[in-house]
């Protein structure tokens, strides 16, 4: 192994695949915020123009989520640092479970960056082509499915279960460390993997679903004020459905890792992709997407997972190797 191969994997040695990831998605998003000062400034309009990249700095730390996501990361990166010597089970564990966290601090920070460069770099919404391609495989949106059934029972049924999805994708990460460390890390590799790739669609594809660009004979209630349809910030996140490509992604894993609850959580499932065409979120189309790529990344998940651990290990054998090497040189040398 070169050596400078060693001293650049050194400090990344201990990572895991997901938080590598998320490393690389943050450190590209840095360098999109400091190569286009002038035109994120013409969004954020924020202080004068003279330093448009200070302007923009300002601008964040001006913003309540800067300070949600930064005290967060702090608290639990405190945490992960006080356990990360620990060796009883449960500082392992909960070492292990504040690293997770810090990974989906990360992927939100993502997401609410990545919607706001759509808006900078790709303002077109593109709906119309995913409304075109619903007509072409279903000669209709599937929203219009559910508009004859509407009601308030329904309502409460289907927000309830879009709202699980939230808890769900948290809760499965305790759920599968029970099974092993193995298959938490295989979840949560699969897991991002899918936000990030899905999250870099939205930037290409952004579009802001049925609710706000088709007609619906009936109402499904004070939901559609949740949002505002004209803010210049409303969320581009509709091709592919992370809803229904992280639903798949845990249905798989509880398959394979725990399937005392696969029934349970295919009901969930089940429950979750329905929820989002019946609250008009997304297009039939996102669905297939959505459910195309989980199984595309949890088939390459154990993949890299076993990749990185095998690449890890070559490089602490090399660093053991050069160890010893260098204890029997000096021994040599004395004696």
């Amino acid at each position: 192994m070169s050596k400078l191969f060693a001293q650049t994997i050194r400090p990344l040695a201990r990572l895991e695949v997901y938080e590598l990831a998320s490393l690389f998605m943050l450190s590209v998003l840095f360098v999109v915020f400091i190569s286009f000062p002038a035109r994120l400034h013409r969004v954020l309009g924020t202080g004068g123009s003279r330093h448009p990249l200070l302007d923009n700095a300002l601008s964040l730390v001006d913003r309540p989520d800067f300070w949600l996501y930064g005290t967060l990361s702090v608290l639990i990166g405190l945490i992960a640092w006080f356990t990360r010597r620990k060796t009883d089970t449960h500082a392992v564990q909960l070492h292990r479970f504040a690293r997770v966290a810090l990974t989906f601090i990360a992927v939100l920070i993502v997401f609410d960056v990545i919607n706001f460069y759509t808006v900078v770099f790709d303002p077109y919404d593109h709906d119309r082509l995913l409304q075109h391609l619903d007509d072409v495989l279903f000669r209709t949106s599937p929203t219009r499915w559910f508009d004859a059934v509407t009601c308030w029972p329904l309502t409460l049924l289907f927000c309830g279960a879009y709202s699980s999805w939230f808890v769900m994708t948290y809760f499965s990460v305790f759920l599968f460390s029970r099974h092993s460390h193995l298959a938490m890390r295989e979840y949560v590799t699969a897991a991002v993997c899918a936000f990030y790739i899905g999250y870099i669609t939205y930037f290409f594809v952004p579009a802001i679903g049925p609710i706000f660009t088709m007609h619906f004979t009936h109402s499904i209630g004070p939901l559609e004020n949740l949002v505002d349809g004209n803010g210049p910030f409303l969320s581009r996140d509709c091709f592919p459905s992370l809803h229904t490509g992280l639903s798949v992604v845990m249905l798989i894993h509880a398959w394979r890792y725990c399937r005392k609850l696969f029934w349970f959580y295919a009901l969930d499932v089940s429950l979750i992709i329905l929820s989002t065409l019946y609250l008009r979120v997304h297009y039939g189309v996102d669905l297939i997407a959505g459910a195309a790529l989980a199984i595309a990344v949890c088939q390459v998940a154990p993949a890299f997972v076993s990749g990185w651990d095998h690449t890890r290990g070559s490089y602490e054998n090399d660093a053991i190797y050069r160890h010893s090497a260098t204890s029997q040189s000096t021994l040599s040398e004395l004696a």
